[in-house]
């Protein structure tokens, strides 16, 4: 059979029939036999035009008949082999015909690789226990702490994503009804908190199998604190966390919770007559006028002020303070606050500053029978205010996590704190740049007008006893008008 094929006759065609024949998946025995017959059909056509090549351009040369399938090719012509060694029978067993192969399916290296299906993590196979949650967050970019049906950039929802993700909770859980969560307060867009309290059912490194080793210490526990902040924002993070009683809330369990409001203030400004109007906010009262009313939620306006004190703002690095500006902070803490009630009494004692009101202002508005109607003004702003702190009455016994999650906290804070920075410094580059070519009076003008801005004063035209006047001359006429009808 090699020497059949070794034959130098019809080289130019045997090899185009052979790269034919051999590229389908054939058998050896079967090319190699299909490749003598060709070759003994190549010798006989050109052994005919040898011999008549005279007349070769009037007589068409003789041409192989047509066959069908590996059957005919199976069948040469007898005169064609006759001069030829003998031919080896080779049975052929039919096969499928294969796919082709094309250039790019023969350089792809086959594909070892398993393919695995993930499977679903049951959560009913662990021990759940009721966790606190200290949560700090920058409310800058959030329309509030709680869920809102109409947005979904709340503090509330990123956290739950969180929790959902790391599978802390089941995918499907309410946070009511199956989680048993409760919130320590509520603040409002931009509000920022250091120590925001949420309590709810989490799930514990301990198996229900395992069920004598529960509840675990805290270091074979979960590093709730690591897990979460790598599935929360940037902007918030969980501080540390409690195991508490299966009866503890957030919000009814807290006894006190302390608010922070940071401003400026000038020689002008008169900080003894605020500190004076502050000191009256303490004590239990009556705290509609200082509120949003929300008549459908609320009945009880009454709250009590445990402490309300205005100081410098110590260990605060602050460049504004050489622009004859000082950084204070009011610190006020209270059982429970009303819906902005703080930014309500912050706008009041920064009129009182400014030498718009006097500060027994604070005594007047307490009095339901002095203000049976809140007067209209304008609330402070909320970018300074900050939920400092929550209270409770049992003894908390925070845990921080291990070493590196509490440097890794320190480290993001700092951060933060690096690109307020630099944002900051790029505004005083402006202020600076700006004065230049303007003048120090018009700096110091600028920076006042700033700084009304960002506290958000009110701006009126009298005192408040003005506009309660005003409102009831308006409501007298009308009613003399009405009488008279």
């Amino acid at each position: 059979m090699e020497e059949l094929i070794d034959s130098s006759c019809g080289d130019e065609l045997v090899s185009k029939l052979t790269e034919l024949l051999v590229s389908g998946e054939r058998s050896r025995e079967k090319s190699l036999f299909l490749v003598a017959v060709f070759r003994g059909l190549a010798d006989q056509i050109e052994a005919s035009l040898v011999e008549d090549k005279p007349s070769r351009k009037e007589e068409a040369p003789e041409t192989v008949p047509e066959a069908e399938g590996d059957e005919a090719l199976l069948q040469p012509d007898s005169e064609g082999l006759a001069e030829q060694d003998q031919v080896v029978t080779v049975d052929v067993v039919p096969t499928i015909p294969a796919q082709p192969v094309t250039t790019e399916s023969m350089h792809q290296p086959p594909n070892k690789k398993k393919v695995y299906k993930q499977r679903e993590f049951d959560i009913n196979k662990y021990m759940r226990r009721h966790i606190a949650l200290e949560v700090l967050y920058i409310g800058s970019a959030y329309n509030g702490f709680a869920m809102q049906k109409d947005t979904k950039e709340t503090v509330e929802e990123k956290l739950f994503y969180a929790l959902r993700k790391t599978c802390l909770i089941a995918p499907a859980a309410d946070r009511w009804e199956d989680c048993g969560y409760s919130r320590c307060g509520r603040t409002d867009k931009g509000v920022h908190a250091f120590g925001q309290v949420v309590a709810l059912q989490l799930r514990s490194s301990v198996l229900c199998a395992q069920s004598e080793d529960f509840p675990p210490e805290p270091t074979t526990e979960l590093d709730y604190v690591g897990i979460l902040n790598r599935a929360l924002p940037g902007d918030i993070r969980v501080r540390r966390w409690c195991a508490v009683p299966d009866d503890f809330s957030a919000r009814f369990s807290c006894s006190w919770r302390h608010y922070k409001y940071f401003f400026y203030l000038k020689e002008e400004h008169d900080l003894e007559a605020m500190e004076a109007a502050a000191s009256f906010l303490r004590g239990e009262h009556d705290f509609r006028n200082f509120c949003r009313m929300d008549a459908v939620n609320v009945s009880n306006y009454s709250r009590c002020i445990l402490s309300s004190v205005i100081s410098p703002a110590t260990g605060v690095r602050d460049k504004r303070q050489s622009f004859d500006e000082q950084l204070y902070v009011w610190d006020v803490k209270g059982s429970a606050f009303l819906w902005h009630q703080v930014r309500c009494m912050m706008a009041v004692l920064l009129m009182v500053a400014n030498g718009d009101e006097e500060p027994t202002i604070i005594k007047q508005m307490l009095s339901v029978t002095t203000y049976p109607r809140k007067p209209q003004y304008k609330m402070a702003s909320e970018a300074p205010l900050v939920l400092y702190k929550c209270g409770f009455e049992e003894k908390m016994q925070w845990n921080h996590g291990p070493s590196t999650v509490m440097r890794g906290l320190t480290e993001h804070l700092a951060g933060l704190q690096a690109e307020q920075g630099i944002r900051a410094a790029i505004l005083d580059t402006a202020v600076l740049e700006h004065e230049l070519a303007t003048g120090a009076h018009t700096r110091r003008l600028a920076l006042r007008k700033y700084r009304s801005r960002s506290e958000n004063r009110m701006q009126t035209s009298g005192s408040l006893m003005d506009i309660l006047t005003q409102q009831e001359a308006s409501e007298g006429s009308e009613g003399e008008a009405a009488g008279s009808e």
